[in-house]
């Protein structure tokens, strides 16, 4: 028995293994690793000095491992699950409040999230999948990032092909047409619709919504007052970059995609 805001009970064990649809009512401290089978329930927070294998239907209050974690297919977590190590989390899963390691988060399609910070994050269904990492030169061009004046404009699209090198604000909603390459920041007063192959060096802010198309690759921050979508194969920040997604309404994610720093919404998050 402990006492922290109240009495509690916990368990404190050597690696240990938990047998299918087995109910932990209690604290628990793993010396060691932690792996359970199908559908077993943890109603209080667990602390594993090894990795955790947690599996498939489980339901978790809250889990921290020392090492690695695997999360099987259909799992929920009513509050939070964070790791030194790496994080892989399969199908059909709902992460709860908040998933955070400071190395990687590897998440299959049809999880809900409201909280993700990885380096990087990853979206794929498939685990083992390579994924090709732009050169380190790539953005190099952060370094030419205009002053922090704006230019403020009309526009509702931008042909595609354009090189922009300014800092803009769009006074109401924005296309951007397939393979712009923008060196500064976007803002607008309304929707920003981002086609294939755009890049951007620099942020994107927007009142409306933001899409973000396939193979997109921007450097900065995204800002929604409304909601985010990133399509396929869309590239956002860099390893040694931490950057933030945030939507106040909705964030929805395709498969293979990255992403390095801090992802939230206050409303719906789901990767595809």
């Amino acid at each position: 028995d402990i006492k922290l805001s109240k009495k509690e009970t916990m368990e404190i064990a050597q690696s240990l293994d938990i047998s299918e649809k087995k109910e932990i009512d209690h604290l628990l401290y793993v010396k060691g690793n932690l792996c359970s089978e199908n559908h077993v329930g943890f109603d209080k927070e667990v602390y594993v000095t090894g990795d955790a294998l947690i599996g498939p239907n489980n339901m978790l209050q809250a889990l921290y491992s020392e090492g690695d974690v695997k999360i099987s297919e259909g799992t929920q977590f009513k509050r939070w699950l964070d790791a030194d190590g790496n994080i892989t989390i399969g199908v059909n899963c709902d992460l709860g409040i908040s998933v955070s390691s400071g190395n990687k988060i590897h998440i299959a399609n049809n999880c809900v999230f409201r909280r993700l910070y990885g380096m990087p994050i990853v979206t794929s269904h498939n685990q083992t999948a390579e994924f090709q990492y732009p050169p380190e030169t790539f953005f190099s061009k952060e370094s030419s990032l205009p002053e922090t004046s704006f230019t403020r404009k009309n526009d509702s699209a931008v042909p595609p092909g354009t090189v922009i090198n300014n800092n803009i604000v769009f006074t109401g909603d924005i296309r951007i047409g397939s393979s712009t390459s923008i060196t500064g920041t976007i803002k607008s007063y309304g929707d920003v619709f981002l086609e294939d192959d755009v890049i951007i060096y620099g942020n994107v802010f927007a009142d409306g919504d933001i899409f973000i198309g396939r193979n997109a690759k921007i450097s900065g921050h995204l800002f929604s007052q409304g909601s985010i979508y990133i399509s396929e194969q869309t590239l956002i920040s860099r390893p040694d970059k931490i950057k933030s997604i945030i939507a106040k309404k909705e964030i929805q994610i395709e498969q293979n995609v990255i992403i390095y720093g801090f992802v939230a919404t206050e409303g719906h998050g789901g990767i595809l």
